[in-house]
């Protein structure tokens, strides 16, 4: 039986294909290599971390990220330029793939910490190395 009234904000936010706190199922049409990165990553993030918009650069990600060792197997084997291009092009891609869906290390530190770590650093320490007068004058006699 259908719920009257309005829906409420929470119903209109899920996506109705996923259950929530159910990690997302890789695509069928990914290989062995890309579902098991596809299933590490869903493993290295919370249940919801995903929405349904991330899902398809994540396969992305996961297929780019496949493909990358063979093609850097093959540039083993031989040089060659168009390879060489094609990794490149594949590294550039990952990298942004991995910055859109935050999987990069910037994405998982809090941005609090590096202020706190300073300041835990320099409490109580007295001036800063550069702002120390020196205590000795440097010999000004001539060199022999």
């Amino acid at each position: 039986m259908k719920k009257r009234g309005r829906k409420s904000g929470a119903e209109l936010v899920t996506f109705p294909g996923r259950r929530q706190g159910v990690p997302p199922r890789p695509p069928s049409y990914l290989d062995f290599a890309a579902k098991r990165l596809w299933a590490e990553i869903v493993r290295s993030r919370p249940a919801d971390f995903f929405s349904a918009a991330d899902l398809p650069l994540l396969a992305e990600f996961v297929v780019t990220a496949a493909v990358l060792p063979k093609v850097t197997t093959l540039l083993e084997k031989g040089f060659n330029v168009a390879l060489l291009e094609q990794r490149d092009k594949l590294i550039r891609l990952s990298l942004a793939l991995a910055r859109s869906l935050r999987l990069n290390v910037s994405s998982r530190t809090r941005p609090d910490s590096a202020r706190l770590r300073d300041a835990c650093d320099h409490a109580g320490q007295g001036p800063k190395p550069w702002e120390e007068e020196p205590d000795e004058q440097p010999d000004e006699s001539p060199a022999r």
